[in-house]
């Protein structure tokens, strides 16, 4: 089946054009309208048929059970409680043969016509004047919005765009993109966030490139790219709410440009102004997470910790021992060792943290530190509440 219509919406337009119920919801396409015979032979208007869109293979999920004259079950294939936030019942199976082989569907509107001919011939049989066909007006301007440059195939594919939505209208900053920010960055710009502010006053640096997801050219290093510039070069390509600010965030700058954001990631060294700039977010009751890595050699070889610390408006009374803000006493977390993998885990687990106080994954320990000790391979948590 083609799933690559010159027009993604030409098959739907179609559809809606012979009649159907037809529209785009959360990539996925949903036909309504569609007549059934029930498990007790009643006749119903309400069927709804739901897939991915585009379609990855020859079946669809459905609002009920539609069943034949003879009360059997229409070719489902297994039974649901639901998919991807749609209100679905069970998963049919139908295959189109000429008699001898089968035939693969040519597009979404064969596949969908198809689908509701084998199931509203039953219903026919009732009341020979039920159809899918209501004409009903449908706005086909009206387009979900989206921050994407192109759609998000993986969640519909995967039955998880309600679960992907609890992150929809996001304001995120992160300050500092010499590490483990951008990687930070690579991993929220795969998220239907509404934007993500990038700060960042420094040049994109040879070094900074052997600690930064992707792999920048030459002729980037030589031209002394801002690193705002760079990754919003990269990121912009995918996502649409990439906004680059190349100047250093001050007690000043969380005052007013902050009021706006919902999270913030911190991504710095240990400075002189650091304690101040995080006073200014618990000050203002921005969340916020702090990212750090400890790293030392010993013996000739690596050891440390990689650390993530929490604060938010219920909790932010570990700061003071917790987030390391000063230089001046030789702090293990100013060694300014930072390899790769480490700051990748460091964004990695402050990814995961926030989306799980967003409830996009489960939350049983909301723990506010936690620290890795990558010589021992242990992760522990604590400020939990």
């Amino acid at each position: 089946m083609s799933t690559k219509p010159t027009n993604p919406s030409e098959d739907i337009q179609r559809l809606i054009d012979a009649g159907y119920t037809a529209t785009i919801e959360s990539n996925c396409l949903v036909v309504r309208d569609v007549p059934y015979l029930d498990e007790n032979l009643a006749v119903r208007e309400d069927g709804m048929l739901v897939d991915s869109y585009p379609s990855k293979d020859h079946t669809f999920y459905f609002s009920g059970t539609p069943h034949t004259t003879q009360n059997k079950a229409l070719h489902v294939a297994g039974k649901v409680n639901g998919w991807n936030g749609f209100d679905v019942k069970s998963q049919l199976s139908f295959k189109k043969s000429d008699g001898k082989t089968v035939v693969p569907y040519t597009d979404h509107y064969d596949k969908v016509v198809y689908y509701i001919l084998v199931i509203e011939s039953h219903a026919k049989s009732k009341n020979e004047k039920v159809t899918a066909r209501k004409f009903r007006p449908i706005n086909t301007s009206k387009i979900e919005e989206t921050p994407f440059q192109y759609q998000d195939l993986n969640s519909s594919r995967a039955g998880i765009n309600h679960v992907s939505k609890k992150l929809t209208g996001q304001k995120i900053a992160v300050i500092g993109l010499g590490g483990t920010g951008s990687y930070i960055l690579d991993l929220i710009s795969k998220s239907p966030v509404a934007e993500v502010h990038i700060y960042d006053d420094d040049i994109f640096h040879t070094h900074n490139a052997f600690r930064a997801p992707g792999a920048a050219s030459k002729e980037v290093l030589d031209n002394s790219v801002e690193k705002v510039a760079y990754f919003h070069d990269v990121y912009s390509k995918m996502h649409k709410g990439i906004k680059a600010h190349n100047y250093r965030v001050t007690s000043e700058v969380i005052s007013t440009e902050f009021d706006g954001y919902n999270f913030v990631f911190v991504c710095i060294d240990a400075n002189e102004h650091k304690r101040e700039l995080i006073s200014k977010l618990v000050e203002k009751s921005i969340s916020f997470i702090d990212c750090g890595i400890a790293v030392e050699e010993v013996e000739g070889s690596l050891n440390g910790t990689v650390r993530l610390t929490t604060l938010t408006t219920n909790k932010n009374d570990h700061i003071g021992r917790r987030v390391h803000c000063d230089n001046s006493n030789g702090d293990e977390y100013d060694s300014n060792i930072q390899i790769a993998e480490l700051n990748a885990f460091n964004a990695t687990l402050a990814i995961i943290k926030w989306k799980r106080m967003l409830g996009f994954y489960h939350n049983h320990e909301n723990e506010h530190h936690s620290t890795y000790m990558f010589n021992c391979n242990s992760l522990s948590n604590d400020e939990k509440i």
